[in-house]
């Protein structure tokens, strides 16, 4: 997560999920911003939705005017976190800590979280692109890894991870081989894992119950689909 992403489409959808799985599971989330430093390239300047209230505050209208106004005034995640929707320790809490490309620092990073995780059933992952391809990933600050996912889920929190989706992939096959993935490498049934797909990214909810509400929620989440 950049600063310079506060407010664009993606953060739209991606704080109305949150807000979703809060309001229908009733547990609290703990969002890993994983924050980087902003740079010059044009990510999170898809806000022309601003624009068009009658098209896009439908979907939630106090989170569309909030985010606009932040958009206009100062994008900062701690702006967000005083949003009405967030802005109660009881359903969410923050780690707006940088998170750097530097193995040691990360460590110390990640054994914060544990710590500040003890109090939340859901943990949120929002790294700038989603899970490491491979250990070895260049610019490492901007991906999770899957130790770290096993670290939290052994912990016994649910897992909610931000993805990008690749250029030119096969979104169905790519959204399949994910699910594979946490199956094996997490060692957990498919059916404890649901996908909401937000066009260009996709959120992967992995969970120790097998969620009665999984129905409901996809349901709801289809308005983002349209």
């Amino acid at each position: 997560m950049k600063n310079q992403y506060v407010g664009d489409i993606n953060d739209y959808r991606k704080y109305d999920l949150l807000q979703l799985l809060s309001d229908e599971l009733m547990e609290k989330i703990l969002v890993i911003w994983m924050l980087t430093p902003n740079d010059n390239r044009n990510d999170g300047k898809k806000i022309k939705y601003l624009n068009n209230a009658k098209k896009w505050e439908k979907y939630n209208k106090i989170l569309f005017e909030g985010l606009k106004t932040i958009v206009n005034e100062e994008r900062n995640i701690k702006n967000v976190q005083k949003l009405p929707c967030f802005n109660n320790s009881d359903k969410f809490e923050f780690h707006s800590d940088y998170l750097e490309d530097d193995n040691r620092k990360r460590e110390e990073y990640f054994n914060n979280v544990i710590e500040k995780a003890k109090t939340a059933k859901i943990i949120f992952f929002d790294p700038d692109n989603g899970i490491a391809p491979h250990e070895k990933i260049k610019n490492s600050e901007k991906f999770l890894f899957w130790n770290e996912i096993k670290r939290f889920w052994d912990n016994g929190k649910d897992i909610l991870v931000f993805q990008y989706f690749p250029w030119f992939c096969n979104r169905e096959k790519y959204i399949n081989d994910k699910i594979d993935d946490f199956s094996k490498k997490i060692n957990t049934d498919k059916n404890n894992i649901i996908t909401f797909n937000a066009k260009n990214v996709i959120y992967l909810f992995l969970t120790h119950d097998k969620i009665n509400k999984r129905s409901e929620l996809i349901n709801i989440w289809r308005k983002w689909e349209k």
